[in-house]
């Protein structure tokens, strides 16, 4: 019996020490890859000192400037991935600053959608950039808002993509996705990070379908059908891949994380109809983390503003069997508002 014992204890110390070993080996696993992740992020943009204070932002392309403001979580990373899914190349001078809170901008850079907008205006100036149209997404859509309406010499016209459009009430943390909720403890977030950036380097297709389940309003057969299509599209799947590791490492965008998520509590309507530039607003119908109804009802507030609800996708309306059109929309946009004196169509009343 004592023998029994005493082998029983051992067998739990030896299951102890393999137990701490592999977690050991998980967390140092975990830590290489967020060394070098943030090393290649940090190498891709820079530091610019601006009026309103630090802000990190990367520069690609030349041409016509397009200013691209990320969603939560994201980063300059995110602009950039944007602009390629919508098919903005270098033919554009694409900016792509990192919003106060996420990667290299401190918070104290803009903590308000308001303050945000103003930051933005102090790049530009830093940048001795007259005027850009501006691409925003998700949470970033209230800062672009505002900083057309604020500063109105800045802005030739304005792209809203998947936009937060009114107050989005805190959500619970067991509730949150998994991402976001990962953000609240550092340590989950980081070895999270990791798993999903080894899925997406060599087998994005298995984060397809979860990944559009959780933004998605659809059925389980409407998205079990959008991820077979962009599983099939060899661009498609690029993009969603590109789009899954601007969320991550998510230690490094949880202190913006928090903020958007403060300031979307308390979102004041946004005030569509002052807008004083041409403006594009483009909505996946079925999108789950901001309903359809919201982008229209903004969209139908202002009179310089063409509504385009993408059909068979939700959160990401670039992907899906629909997004080849309103890319194309976008670019005719975007070509009518550069042009001189150019008349921006009335807006079409979706269906």
């Amino acid at each position: 019996m004592k023998t029994a014992f005493s082998w029983f204890w051992r067998s739990l110390f030896l299951l102890a020490v393999a137990v701490s070993l592999a977690a050991g080996l998980l967390l140092a696993w975990a830590a290489s890859w967020k060394a070098d992740a943030l090393t290649r992020l940090q190498d891709g943009a820079e530091s610019v000192v601006t009026s309103a204070g630090p802000q990190q932002v990367a520069e690609r392309g030349d041409g016509s400037p397009i200013l691209l403001i990320h969603g939560a979580p994201g980063g300059y990373d995110q602009g950039l991935a944007l602009a390629t899914a919508l098919g903005l190349d270098d033919n554009h001078h694409l900016i792509a600053p990192s919003r106060p809170g996420y990667l290299g901008t401190p918070l104290a850079t803009g903590l308000l959608p308001e303050q945000q907008a103003d930051a933005l205006a102090s790049l530009l100036a830093a940048l001795e950039i007259p005027a850009a149209t501006v691409v925003a997404f998700g949470e970033g859509v209230p800062a672009a808002v505002h900083f057309a309406i604020r500063h109105p010499q800045r802005v030739t016209a304005l792209v809203l993509v998947g936009g937060v459009y009114e107050r989005t009430p805190p959500v619970a943390a067991d509730q949150l996705l998994p991402l976001p909720r990962a953000a609240l403890e550092a340590l989950p977030g980081d070895v999270t990070s990791a798993w999903i950036a080894r899925e997406v380097r060599t087998q994005p297709e298995r984060l397809l379908f979860p990944a559009l389940r959780v933004n998605s309003s659809g059925s389980d057969s409407e998205v079990a059908r959008l991820a077979e299509y962009v599983n099939s599209s060899p661009d498609q799947l690029g993009d969603f891949a590109g789009f899954m590791q601007t969320l991550i490492p998510i230690s490094p965008r949880e202190i913006g994380l928090r903020n958007d998520m403060i300031q979307l509590g308390g979102l004041p309507p946004l005030p569509a109809e002052k807008i004083p530039c041409p403006t594009l607003v483009i909505h996946g119908v079925a999108d789950r983390l901001q309903p359809l109804q919201g982008a229209r009802a903004f969209a139908t507030k202002s009179p310089l503003a063409q509504f385009l609800p993408v059909e068979g996708t939700g959160h990401l309306p670039w992907l899906g069997p629909d997004a080849a059109r309103s890319r194309q929309a976008l670019l005719d946009f975007l070509e009518k508002a550069a042009a001189p004196s150019a008349q921006i169509p009335t807006p079409t009343p979706a269906p």
